[in-house]
Order: C-alpha cells, then structure tokens, then sequence
C-alpha cells in the first residue's frame, strides 16, 4: 500500500466529489498540466493544490495544523452565454463542496474564498475560466502527514 500526503487525500476527495456534475460530466482532470481540447473536455473542471501554510497544533505539539488552497478552474468555450456557462459551473461545484464541507472526512473544514473569472485562448479557440478556490483546514501528525487527524 503506498501512502500519500493528506493533501492528495484532499485533492482526490475534491475530484470525486466533483465528478459527474451535471455540465461537467467527468470531465475533471487532477492536475493543471492537463491540455484541455475544447472539442473534447469542455465544460471541463481542472483541480489542483497551490498554496499551504502550516504550524504546530496548540492542541497538540505533535500535530500540524494546515490551512491548503485547493483551486478548481471551470472551462467552457467563449459564445455569447459563456458567462452563464461559467456560472452554472460554479453553482454546481459550489453546491456541492458546500454540502460536503469535510471533503469526504479529509478535512477538518473547508471554505470558498474567492472567485475570479477570465478569458484565455487556448490553441485556436477562446475559452472562458472561473476559478474557485476552496480554504481548507486539516490536521496532520507531524510524524505521519500521510493520515488526516
């Protein structure tokens, strides 16, 4: 059994439960290196880590208390409903890690902090991105950050 780190536990658990949205299907990709083709995976979700500050549990010295950014980027092709698109996309990833704030019991909570909508062009087609990013919380012990405490 190969362990991972806690924080791959809450990507994968962010995956699942965004797989299989109305408008996105499974078409939810675990890594922002993936090249979306616009023919093929849009509407799609992108879901990936970025930033994580860490320090020593008050409660507990041997635990880590984590606060993680998890970015999910929705993608849909650019007409004159993109900005829709964009926003029913966000509606159901909203409604759903809103219900499920534990992230599948890998979090201890979780939280939207902001939203930002763009405009890119990937290969020849203009695409429109909303990018959600979830605060999450969790605990690691400092000398298993395999295990979410």
């Amino acid at each position: 059994v190969t362990m991972s780190h806690a924080r791959q536990k809450i990507r994968d658990a962010v995956v699942t439960l965004l797989t299989g949205l109305t408008t996105t299907g499974s078409r939810v990709y675990d890594t922002r290196l993936y090249n979306l083709e616009p023919s093929e995976n849009l509407p799609g979700l992108v879901v990936y880590t970025q930033n994580e500050s860490s320090q020593r549990s008050d409660f507990s010295p041997n635990n880590y208390a984590r606060e993680l950014d998890v970015i999910i980027e929705g993608y849909a092709e650019t007409n004159s409903s993109v900005e829709n698109s964009l926003d029913t996309i966000s509606l159901e990833v909203e409604d759903v890690l809103g219900a499920n704030p534990l992230l599948s019991n890998t979090a201890t909570t979780s939280e939207l902090t902001a939203t930002e909508i763009e405009f890119d062009v990937m290969g020849e087609k203009p695409i429109g991105i909303i990018r959600l990013t979830l605060s999450v919380t969790y605990y690691t012990l400092s000398t298993n950050n395999s295990t979410n405490q």
